[in-house]
């Protein structure tokens, strides 16, 4: 039986990560960090900083990786890190072996597959429900931080559109009307617009976007696929505000909207910028329970 060092190795990811060793020390377990954002040092041995991606992933049976967990730059998918040089997913993937855990946010389906094929144990945070709604808490208080930040305009009294309503969508329609804003959600299915519609003013579906979207004041988009493609831009008043917090490359052809002057701004990672502690309390929680259950 294969021994190992330290009870979990954190690597790479933001702030929550940071946050998720510090918590998992003073549970009582080892850690050992690679490629953090931030340099942390625990009580005596408890957590110790290892120089490479081989010397993490060996030394620890547990994995705690980032949400997301690789993000697609220049052609190629990359381990998701703050800062520092840009770690290779294949680093992990060669490492990693039968019997020890990943922990981490959107998994690819294609590198799940392949990890369950050769006996890792998979926990993909973003497939408990729990920890999705909790993170859409962190998403919408970051995203609103935002649209106050950028804007000129009060949200209260606003005209502001929410496409979709999913777990991030209903928090977020929550939460705007809260403040006062008039909400307008978008949506694909009858089913969801009657949902949509006991929360907020109007609920449409999609097809009505276009009409919806003309002098509106916010738009949040969390729908991970381009639905604010250049012919439904150039319909937009252009004080309009697109605040983009869809996984992955988003919902909006920001090419298009900087030509057409709409400020478009992408909006991700909002839980590790604005919330990291809580999140990370999260996490520690439901990973212990996760250990304590194999």
């Amino acid at each position: 039986m294969r021994c190992y060092s330290y009870d979990f190795a954190v690597i790479g990811g933001d702030r929550r990560q940071v946050y998720l060793a510090k918590k998992l020390e003073k549970m009582g377990y080892r850690i050992c960090t690679y490629a953090l954002c931030e340099e942390i040092n625990g009580e005596g041995d408890t957590i110790k900083m290892v120089d490479s991606m081989e010397s993490a992933v060996k030394s620890s049976k547990v994995i705690l990786a980032p949400i997301p967990l690789c993000l697609q730059k220049d052609g190629e998918l990359k381990f998701h890190q703050r800062g520092g040089e840009p770690i290779f997913i294949e680093k992990l993937l060669q490492e990693i072996q039968e019997g020890q855990m990943l922990f981490a946010g959107c998994i690819p389906e294609e590198m799940k597959e392949d990890l369950l094929e050769r006996g890792v144990i998979i926990f993909d945070y973003m497939k408990r429900k729990e920890i999705a709604i909790y993170n859409s808490i962190a998403t919408t208080e970051g995203v609103l931080a935002e649209a106050i930040a950028k804007s000129p305009r009060n949200i209260h009294g606003s005209k502001s559109v929410v496409l979709g309503y999913g777990v991030c969508g209903k928090t977020l329609v929550q939460y705007l009307k809260s403040m006062c804003a008039r909400v307008t959600v978008c949506v694909r299915r009858e089913e969801v617009m009657a949902e949509a519609s006991i929360v907020a003013e109007r609920a449409v579906l999609m097809e009505e976007m276009p009409n919806v979207l003309k002098g509106s004041h916010f738009v949040f988009n969390t729908i991970p696929e381009q639905v604010l493609k250049k012919e439904i831009l150039e319909q937009m008043d252009r004080q309009t505000e697109i605040y983009d917090i869809a996984s992955g490359s988003g919902g909006v052809d920001f090419g298009s909207a900087k030509e057409l002057g709409i400020k478009a701004y992408s909006c991700l990672g909002l839980p590790g910028r604005y919330a990291p502690e809580s999140s990370a309390e999260i996490l520690a929680n439901v990973i212990k329970k996760e250990i304590e259950n194999q």
